[in-house]
């Protein structure tokens, strides 16, 4: 089967970045077709090293709006799971900003941005975080004994799969840019 690969991106300093600028990203990711629908949005105890958790907690929990969801002794809110634009757009305005984490979880990369970008085609579950405080991270790479040094993430992108995506030259990597600074983190964990 191989490793699983999950890429992170994220800002280099964890100062904070307004809710009207990840706004704008969550719409331009959607709207530019980078990422695809259904997604949820979701808060509460929600950690940057914790994607597959959430993953797992969306395909196979079919979550009930609004209803605490316990899992891992922690406790998720649900506030939006679909694909409706309008409810989308109505649900992200609702969003705890800034008082609890937040995540916002997409089932994968668009058709039409890997047709651009093949290296995406085996990146599932793009997961878009806001966090009320830094949280402690770093990658490793089994295949190669490397671990990376500590990150202290508050806003970050992570996607997993089965290959290596190529960042460089997208136009998801100016979006982060454009909401996370110039200076960004981008790291892989490579797991057996």
């Amino acid at each position: 089967m191989g490793c699983m690969v999950d890429l992170l991106v994220a800002r280099r300093h964890p100062g904070t970045i307004s809710r009207q600028s990840i706004e704008a990203l969550f719409s331009a990711l959607i709207e530019e077709q980078i990422v695809t629908l259904p997604c949820a949005l979701l808060s509460g105890d929600l950690e940057i090293n914790s994607s597959l958790s959430i993953a797992h907690l969306n395909l196979h929990l079919a979550p009930q709006i609004q209803k605490p969801i316990v899992a891992e002794g922690k406790e998720i809110i649900v506030h939006y799971h679909g694909k409706e634009p309008t409810a989308l757009l109505h649900a992200l305005h609702d969003l705890p900003y800034e008082k609890s984490n937040l995540c916002f979880w997409f089932t994968g990369f668009h058709p039409d941005f890997i047709a651009r970008h093949p290296s995406f085609a085996k990146m599932t579950d793009v997961l878009l975080f806001a966090l009320t405080t830094p949280h402690m991270l770093h990658c490793i790479d089994v295949t190669t004994f490397y671990s990376s040094p500590i990150y202290y993430v508050r806003y970050g992108l992570r996607a997993m799969g089965h290959k290596k995506a190529d960042l460089q030259g997208t136009r998801l990597l100016s979006l982060l840019q454009q909401s996370f600074g110039a200076e960004i983190i981008v790291d892989y964990d490579v797991l057996p």
